[in-house]
């Protein structure tokens, strides 16, 4: 629900209720506004993570991961789930739009590699 639909919910509400007090009518533009912004605040914290899986091929030690979407800065967070043994695994050359993975024991066969990114 965008603010324009809440601060209209609020005013009408508002009317039905007799809301003629200045005061009163100030705060329900303040909570309007206030659901407005933590309204962003929720659309603002799930674009800042990123759940998402790449297949990779046999014998491989390394992959270069490309961010399904960028992210503001390269401090973010790498969550790392592999379905096989790899020996360890770390990560390496983060950027806005991706970063290198790199793991101990080369893969055997085809195997998938899931990604949790926060920021």
């Amino acid at each position: 629900m965008a603010y324009q639909d809440v601060k209209r919910a609020i005013i009408k509400n508002a009317r039905t209720f007799k809301v003629e007090d200045a005061a009163a009518k100030q705060v329900l533009e303040q909570l309007a506004q206030d659901v407005n912004n933590l309204t962003q605040e929720v659309v603002d914290c799930h674009n800042r993570v990123l759940n998402f899986a790449v297949a990779i091929g046999n014998g491989l030690t390394t992959i270069n991961v490309t961010l399904p979407a960028a992210m503001p800065d390269a401090n973010y967070f790498v969550g790392v789930q592999m379905n096989f043994n790899n020996g360890g695994s770390w990560v390496t050359a983060k950027t806005v739009t991706g970063f290198t993975l790199t793991w101990a024991t080369a893969t055997v066969g085809a195997q998938a590699v899931r990604f949790l990114i926060v920021d």
